[in-house]
């Protein structure tokens, strides 16, 4: 066996190759975890595709999931992953490194609620591929090429409804377009 013995006591970290294969890509994960110095049989853990996890992992979990592998195999294959996870369609690949972020950015608070009702009803309606999670509206920053950014990111089912959203807003407000609101029983009544 490629697994090696290691001590309780004297027990740190190093590289691990998971015991199960990845659901959908026929290959075992890679991971590397280090003890936290303040708690004993807590490990921060980073993955080559993803990188540091939030998620602290406990020690017997590590022995139960992983392998604890040589630092020579596994940078080559921590490597492999690394680079090969750069190319990774981001919808069908769990794990990929690159991925496409939209943000609409600029003063979102007048129009919140059109935004989010767009992205409440892509979600309801599940074809568009909106989940549950990306249906929650959040915040984010990023920097990309030496610029900052604040917005809302958007998943890229919702964007062309977002934007017909925003323009028909737009024009109502430029009074371009007449917003009514009438009752079924009124219209029928308009000869």
């Amino acid at each position: 066996s490629n697994d090696l013995q290691e001590d309780s006591q004297v027990f740190k970290g190093g590289f691990y190759e998971s015991k199960n294969m990845v659901p959908g890509r026929n290959a075992t994960g890679w991971m590397m975890a280090i003890q936290k110095s303040n708690s004993p049989g807590e490990y921060q853990t980073w993955r080559p595709n993803t990188g540091a996890s939030t998620t602290i992992l406990m020690q017997d979990d590590l022995k139960f999931k992983y392998s604890k592998r040589e630092e020579v195999v596994a940078e080559k294959l921590w490597t492999r992953v690394y680079e090969e996870s750069k190319s990774w369609d981001e919808k069908n690949d769990k794990g990929a490194r690159v991925l496409t972020i939209r943000i609409l950015s600029g003063s979102l608070i007048p129009i919140w609620d059109q935004i989010h009702e767009v992205v409440q009803r892509a979600s309801a309606r599940g074809g568009l591929g909106v989940t549950a999670s990306q249906a929650n509206m959040k915040v984010v920053r990023m920097s990309a090429e030496g610029q900052h950014f604040i917005g809302l990111r958007l998943p890229l089912a919702v964007i062309h409804s977002v934007k017909k959203q925003l323009d028909n807003h737009a024009n109502i407000l430029a009074g371009k377009m007449l917003k009514v609101t009438m009752d079924p029983s009124t219209l029928a009544a308009v000869p």
